[in-house]
């Protein structure tokens, strides 16, 4: 029997029965208390009703985008040994992104999806899907709001905390995407040339100086020109483009991680900002950042490679961070000591999948469109795409004149 007719019937029914009931006591007193009855009683079946049309209107969507993706999937190979193909459940339209849910066939992960993200990206018509399991179920997440191509940079204010935080850009929602150098010390930018790399490490350099004046600055500029425009400045202890003055920083910052560590043994503390609570304002430490500007060139030599790696292991309770600019790392350079003690890696486009799974274990960033568009990779973000703030040198040169004091 069709459904809307039971439906029917039953509304039918239920306003007959409250009819008789109410004229079986023929007085105005008890007609009087079913008249408000029947009114509720009509507008609850009304909706009831109504409810019940819009579910059918829903089931029958689904059904017919079931039937589309089993089309789909059956024509690109999805299937398993069965030649079964998973079957949608539901859809979720969000604010900023849609979710297709389905039953997972035996024998089939993500992975298989992942096999066919281009021809799926295809048929939805989205460029940015994500495949994520639920037990029985994988879900197709599907990223309905664009990024912004270009956003201006403008300087962040400082947030009202001890640790030392860096705003890169901004995420499809408009959120801004953040950098805790103090949780996470470690990081290494990496993409192909015109990616958004050396733009992205002026960015995080640029909000060191201007919003951090108590951080203290190391400075390795390997390709010459890209961070000499800070070497003047207060913050910056030492700046070299050479490798022998490489050598010294790196030793340097080992000697100064195990007198710090050696310190924080002494009070019975494990990191700076407790260390700094037990003592005077003249023996309190800093934060230390180092940047290291084309750092494959002192990962050719095997001595600075094995010294960087002890460092990034060390360095992560002192509050010493390790920022590594590298265009195209390698796996025989990107060895697993230096990759182990990156805490966040800040990918840019790469020229093809094998550069991308060197620097995150994953393709995604063959993916990416250039010009800013990266991903954050940390302890609290498995992969978050966001577009970089963009700042040219007059601009860096305008912030640094507003916000420091050259030598």
């Amino acid at each position: 029997m069709d459904k809307e007719k039971t439906m029917l019937d039953v509304a039918s029914l239920s306003v007959g029965g409250a009819l008789i009931a109410s004229f079986s006591s023929f007085s105005i007193g008890s007609i009087m208390p079913t008249l408000p009855m029947l009114g509720i009683g009509g507008v609850g079946l009304a909706s009831l009703y109504g409810i019940y049309r819009i579910m059918t209107k829903e089931e029958r969507y689904i059904k017919e985008e079931r039937e589309k993706f089993n089309e789909f999937f059956i024509g690109c190979g999805l299937v398993n040994k069965l030649n079964e193909t998973p079957i949608l459940t539901n859809i979720y339209e969000g604010e900023y992104e849609t979710v297709y849910s389905f039953i997972r066939p035996n024998g089939m992960s993500t992975c298989n999806f992942n096999a066919k993200d281009i021809a799926i990206q295809e048929y939805i018509g989205r460029d940015k899907v994500e495949f994520e399991s639920n037990g029985d179920f994988i879900n197709i997440k599907v990223q309905t709001v664009d990024l912004p191509k270009f956003i201006p940079f403008q300087m962040p204010k400082k947030k009202n905390t001890s640790d030392v935080i860096i705003t890169l850009g901004r995420d499809a929602k408009g959120k801004d995407v953040n950098l805790n150098l103090s949780k996470c010390p470690n990081v290494m930018i990496s993409g192909c040339t015109g990616s958004g790399k050396s733009v992205n490490t002026n960015v995080i350099a640029t909000q060191l100086y201007c919003n951090y004046p108590n951080v203290q600055m190391y400075l390795i500029d390997m390709k010459c020109v890209e961070l000499n425009m800070y070497a003047d400045l207060p913050q910056t202890r030492k700046y070299t483009n050479k490798l022998e003055g490489a050598k010294e920083i790196i030793k340097e910052l080992l000697d100064e991680c195990n007198r710090r560590n050696e310190l924080f043994n002494k009070l019975k503390v494990k990191k700076l900002s407790d260390y700094n609570k037990k003592v005077s304002p003249k023996e309190k430490l800093s934060p230390i950042v180092l940047i290291i500007d084309e750092a494959v060139r002192l990962m050719n030599d095997k001595d600075l490679n094995k010294d960087i790696a002890e460092l990034g292991f060390i360095c992560r309770s002192c509050e010493i961070s390790i920022l590594l600019n590298i265009q195209r790392p390698t796996a025989k350079l990107l060895n697993p000591d230096i990759k182990a003690s990156l805490t966040n890696i800040i990918g840019f486009r790469t020229i093809n999948r094998r550069n991308s799974e060197i620097i995150c274990d994953t393709d995604v960033l063959a993916k990416l469109r250039g010009k800013g568009n990266g991903m954050l990779f940390n302890e609290d973000n498995d992969g978050i795409e966001f577009q970089g703030y963009y700042l040219d040198e007059n601009n860096i040169e305008k912030y640094l004149k507003e916000y420091c004091i050259y030598k």
